[in-house]
């Protein structure tokens, strides 16, 4: 194989699995820009859409980054207030007597069983 590399040299080079190479060797540089553009969260679309520019699209490339960035930022706000729901309703069982129903579940509601029992 070209460039001193075996399949699964390359695979392992660029950290992934042997399957996904298709290319030759010299596609080291482009597998490893996939992967790390994966690792950051960009789409199979962006991905391919940075691939299609070069270091003279610079603008464009900006401007397909900040609309990942701005999905990220709404992902975080939404883990965020996620995360103070959770805290709030962990507390509440902090505060809980022994023996008291759950109140974590009794926020929650009953489970969708038709004999309307907990599952034990």
């Amino acid at each position: 194989m070209a460039a001193g590399y075996t399949i699964g040299q390359l695979a392992r080079a660029a950290g992934v699995n042997v399957e996904t190479i298709r290319y030759p060797p010299q596609a080291l540089a482009r597998l490893r820009f996939i992967r790390q553009a994966r690792a950051l969260g960009f789409s199979l679309a962006e991905i391919g859409r940075l691939l299609a520019l070069d270091e003279a699209h610079c603008a464009e490339v900006r401007t397909v980054a900040e609309a990942h960035l701005r999905r990220v930022r709404d992902r975080l706000a939404k883990l965020q207030r996620l995360e103070a729901a959770l805290a709030a309703l962990v507390a509440h069982c902090a505060d809980n007597a022994d023996g008291a129903p759950c109140p974590i579940l009794e926020i929650l509601g009953p489970p969708p069983e038709a004999d309307g029992r907990r599952p034990s």
